[in-house]
């Protein structure tokens, strides 16, 4: 069965070695999927503001996604728990796979800098918001 728990610190390393994602432990935080003792996938948020969260998602095997209690769980942490109006995930132009997850789960591009993350590759910044989260 699909155990939803929250992350440790341990965990935050275990993210950053499979990301390359730098984890500030003082602003971090986040959630695992975990089925017979394996982690299975993070989802983690961080530069928080009053109103908005930025979120990260490292899934080790598609099984963590299954029947959406992950994704709905994290969602509610942000917009229910929190009380955030607006969660963000900003990706690498190049990074077709991350995008075409996010746009999937339901994330809308609202912008575009070109050049934004290296040369050539543009930062893609797109939002969530409540009114507009099927997993809530």
């Amino acid at each position: 069965m699909l155990e939803i728990l929250p992350c440790s610190i341990e965990d935050f390393k275990l993210y950053e070695q499979n990301t390359g994602y730098i984890v500030d432990p003082n602003q971090f935080r986040g959630i695992k999927a975990v089925k017979d003792g394996n982690i299975l996938g993070i989802i983690g948020l961080d530069y928080w503001t009053p109103t908005a969260v930025q979120m990260h998602v490292w899934i080790k095997t598609p099984a963590a996604l299954r029947g959406g209690k992950f994704l709905t769980e994290a969602f509610r942490y942000a917009f229910v728990t929190c009380g955030k109006k607006v969660a963000f995930g900003i990706i690498p132009s190049d990074n077709v796979k991350a995008l075409k997850f996010i746009w999937n789960v339901g994330f809308t591009e609202i912008a575009r800098l070109k050049d934004g993350w290296d040369n050539g590759i543009d930062m893609v910044i797109n939002e969530i918001r409540p009114g507009s989260c099927r997993w809530l």
